[in-house]
């Protein structure tokens, strides 16, 4: 099991729809939920509609995800860069969320440049950070032994 790095941009809405998002900003997600739809496991329906846009990396076996967190980084906030304006507009009335996610065997580095900070602000977002370890088996054994 391998590492991972995701970068998503969230907006929930009430009113607006992904479609609606969509062609407001410019960009069209990659993956949406509608409010009073059933969720994936047909338990519950959404209470809001979510537009995401996002990007996922596997870190390969011979790389450091360090070494990747910020290419991925700046990838999702390139391809937003010139819709930042009409993005900030939609966080005044709904959320904005930039949500960096690892699913990794250790702890990676979780800096941002002052740049990547000052850019996600400027999309008027929060900024969400997700940590999910995973355990190694042979790293385990070694540890055991």
């Amino acid at each position: 099991m391998g590492d991972e790095i995701g970068v998503k941009l969230t907006i929930i809405s009430d009113s607006l729809t992904a479609s609606e998002i969509d062609e407001y900003i410019g960009i069209k997600c990659n993956e949406s939920q509608k409010r009073g739809e059933l969720n994936r496991l047909g338990t519950k329906r959404y209470d809001h509609h979510v537009w995401f846009f996002k990007t996922r990396y596997n870190v390969l076996p011979d790389e450091y995800i360090g070494d990747k967190i910020d290419r991925q980084v700046d990838q999702l906030l390139s391809k937003v860069k010139g819709k930042a304006d009409r993005i900030r507009e939609l966080s005044r009335d709904n959320s904005v969320i930039f949500g960096l996610y690892f699913f990794a065997e250790s702890v990676p580095p979780l800096g941002l440049s002052k740049g990547q900070i000052e850019a996600i602000a400027g999309l008027g977002a929060d900024l969400d950070i997700d940590v999910i370890l995973h355990g190694n088996s042979k790293v385990a054994n070694d540890l055991a032994e």
